[in-house]
């Protein structure tokens, strides 16, 4: 029977997530005055959505809520009063004054002392979002803003004392010609030649607490959300490249996953989607070879007079190893396609395809 590798019926393979350590890059600009003011925070910092204050609300409590009083005015929203919303690329005339809670205030003069050291050294000219044009306490409160809010959606609660200790170091420490270390949205806020401790205790204690479940198996090193139960977004790394696991299906029933390799969709091999009973199931499946086996056997061979690359598993189609399939078709085994990006047109047995 003529199988062509893109003929044959697929599951359809979802996005990928960010892979393995988190993107800490956000855009200021995707939602204009998102950050400067909350739109219903609650008065430990459990709602809001502005400078942080949703965020910061979702940690819970008094520390993780500074951001949401700072943007929101302690639990009012930009409702009660406290602050304007603002796109911090603009110049932010009206300071946003100290917050009254005991927990969100030492947040926010923590910020206050690393935003005017980087403004003494000139340093919001490189790594701030206000324009050149603003004044120097403007770009000081949209500096407070960006990592205000960095602290409530990037920090979980319990690296509270580790946040502010990188802070404080930031604070006292010379940074290097044109403040390459600095960082408002960054994952640390020292430069590594006088806070390496600091650094290194933050971005420890926010792996240790980012809710994410870690998996290691035969083929991979996979993660998906701690509080994964009916949709399961698994991302797995395996010798340089990304897989991303898929799963559906009603909390308590069977889930059916797809995959996707370096952001394209990999090719069916005759086992079809995988279904599981859970999350854990599903990574665990991944990590030891669901998805992230497809790579095992890549061929570059001629099909039909076209250069074509498929990733096959030789078992499926008769073939000891690899290399036997490499053989039968006068290819080469290589260590992975091209980005991935197999030709449409790729056919096994080669030149078995009928023309459209």
């Amino acid at each position: 029977m003529v199988l062509s590798l893109f003929r044959r019926s697929a599951f359809a393979t979802m996005g990928l997530l960010a892979v393995l350590a988190c993107d800490d890059t956000k855009s200021y600009v995707d939602v204009r005055g998102g950050r400067g003011g909350g739109t219903a925070g609650g008065s430990s910092g459990a709602g809001g959505t502005g400078a942080g204050g949703g965020s910061a609300g979702q940690a819970g409590g008094a520390a993780g809520g500074s951001a949401g009083q700072v943007g929101g005015g302690a639990g009012g929203g930009s409702q009660a009063g406290r602050v304007a919303s603002w796109d911090p690329g603009d110049c932010h005339t009206t300071p946003v004054s100290q917050p009254s809670d005991p927990a969100a205030a030492a947040q926010w003069s923590a910020a206050k002392a690393y935003c005017e050291s980087l403004s003494r050294q000139g340093c919001l000219d490189f790594v701030g979002n206000a324009p050149s044009t603003c004044t120097p306490d403007a770009k000081i409160d949209e500096c407070m803003q960006e990592v205000l809010w960095s602290r409530g959606s990037d920090f979980p609660s319990q690296c509270e004392d580790a946040w502010r200790a990188d802070l404080a170091c930031g604070a006292m420490a010379s940074f290097p010609q044109f403040c390459t270390e600095a960082n408002l949205l960054g994952a640390t806020y020292g430069p590594a030649a006088s806070c390496a401790k600091e650094n290194d205790a933050l971005v420890a204690c926010r792996s240790d607490n980012d809710g994410t479940i870690k998996v290691r198996g035969t083929y991979a090193r996979c993660t998906y959300a701690m509080n994964s139960t009916a949709e399961c977004h698994i991302t797995c790394e395996f010798g340089g490249n990304y897989a991303g696991v898929n799963c559906y299906g009603a909390d308590g029933l069977p889930k059916q996953c797809g995959c996707a390799i370096n952001g394209h969709g990999s090719l069916p091999d005759g086992d079809g989607p995988l279904f599981v009973n859970t999350c854990a199931e599903a990574a665990q499946q991944a990590a030891d070879g669901f998805c992230t086996s497809r790579l095992d056997c890549c061929i570059s061979y001629v099909d039909s007079g076209k250069n074509v690359c498929a990733c096959r598993n030789p078992k499926v189609y008769g073939y000891d190893s690899c290399q036997a399939m490499a053989t039968f078709a006068h290819g080469t085994i290589v260590d992975i396609c091209p980005q991935l990006a197999l030709d449409s047109g790729a056919c096994w047995p080669p030149n078995s395809c009928k023309s459209p």
